[in-house]
């Protein structure tokens, strides 16, 4: 594990990052509430891409080592794009390439439809749209409600859960999981033609509601000129840890943004080849 940095943002929150490598700038966002920037490390990202790229990995607010606001104003779409703008800012990086997943991936969707500094953007295991209407987030704070009780109880073993339910309810932060909800359930909308970078969209076949959303926007995908891969058999937790199956497909697209026009910044095919 690289050493830990940290940033002030706008609102005086200290974000925490790593940063590896040489060359052209990749900014890494995790998922959300059991996860932190170290999920890039544990499952390999970072040792094969930072021998070409600079490697920015980020604590999102409330995870891992960065501050964590009490109110869900706290994690607004323009505080979590400051925050980018800080590490980025931090680290010399002009013009950087976007790598989001889950929750890391909502606010990729965000930044890539907001900042011009990003080059290109790979979003994972998320859609466009509406991604939570206010009658999913009812239904969130109600369960969030309900294992709060059960935890306090002892009893959370009795309820009715999947298994990838069990494990992060028994070991998410309940109010961060509150906060950000509450948040989310504020933020605009992204359209494929609203995203101002090339974007790859990636989703397991295994992970229903991704792939079903992604699949009734693909005439607007290609449109917008969006690019989209549905990867066979992968659930939602293995869109992250099956490295060998969602590298390949990353590094095919960003190459394929090789242009004379961005000059240093530009990913060049040799850079992410695997050796």
């Amino acid at each position: 594990m690289t050493e830990i940095r940290f940033v002030e943002s706008k609102d005086h929150t200290r974000v925490a990052f790593d940063v590896s490598g040489g060359g052209p700038a990749i900014v890494f966002l995790h998922g959300g509430f059991i996860q932190d920037r170290r999920c890039w490390h544990e499952a390999g990202y970072v040792e094969r891409l930072n021998k070409h790229c600079t490697v920015i990995t980020v604590d999102l607010r409330g995870h891992g080592e960065s501050d964590q606001p009490d109110t869900p104003e706290g994690y607004a779409p323009d505080r979590i794009i400051e925050d980018i703008q800080a590490v980025v800012d931090a680290c010399n990086v002009g013009r950087f390439y976007l790598w989001g997943y889950s929750l890391g991936g909502t606010m990729g969707l965000q930044i890539a439809s907001r900042m011009t500094e990003t080059i290109g953007a790979i979003l994972v295991g998320v859609w466009f749209g509406k991604l939570f209407p206010q009658e999913m987030v009812a239904g969130v704070l109600s369960r969030i409600e309900k294992v709060k009780k059960a935890r306090a109880e002892g009893t959370l073993d009795r309820m009715e859960l999947s298994a990838p339910e069990r494990d992060f309810f028994s070991r998410a932060d309940l109010s961060l999981f509150k906060n950000y909800s509450l948040a989310l359930a504020d933020y605009p909308p992204v359209e494929p033609a609203g995203l101002l970078c090339p974007t790859l969209m990636i989703s397991g076949t295994a992970n229903h509601l991704a792939v079903s959303k992604l699949k009734e926007r693909e005439g607007d995908m290609r449109a917008a000129g969006v690019a989209y891969r549905f990867l066979e058999g992968l659930d939602h937790a293995r869109e992250l840890s099956e490295i060998d199956i969602v590298l390949p497909e990353c590094r095919a697209f960003l190459n394929s943004l090789q242009s004379p026009s961005q000059g240093r910044n530009r990913v060049r095919k040799e850079y992410l080849e695997e050796e």
